[in-house]
């Protein structure tokens, strides 16, 4: 899963588990939703809006890295109109694929 990621048309969001999975994933763009603790020159940039990542990167594969719990559906709704979609998992660790919900996939009222 990680090889197919890798590479620079990807864009990776670390939710605390940059120190885990940066050195398999180096190609990317990297960003993290939480501010460095402890991680010595991170090399990902610190924005806490999804929106505002996959926007500023238009046409790029954006993927968040997250400790999860209680996630059952395929599909997983996040705010600001993300859709993430379970692509890998390891122990509580899920790779998951954003997408942005444009108002084209919203129900049209008629």
């Amino acid at each position: 899963m990680t090889n197919s990621i890798n590479n620079p048309d990807s864009v990776v969001i670390y939710n605390s588990t940059y120190v885990s999975y940066h050195h398999l994933l180096n190609n990317t763009k990297e960003y993290s939703l939480k501010k460095s603790g402890g991680v010595s020159n991170p090399n990902y940039i610190y924005e806490e809006n999804l929106t505002k990542i996959i926007e500023d990167n238009p046409g790029k594969n954006v993927y968040l890295i997250s400790q999860t719990n209680n996630i059952t559906d395929q599909d997983v709704q996040y705010p600001d109109n993300i859709t993430a979609k379970k692509l890998s998992r390891q122990a509580r660790i899920w790779i998951m694929q954003l997408t942005q919900k444009t108002s084209d996939d919203e129900e049209m009222d008629y």
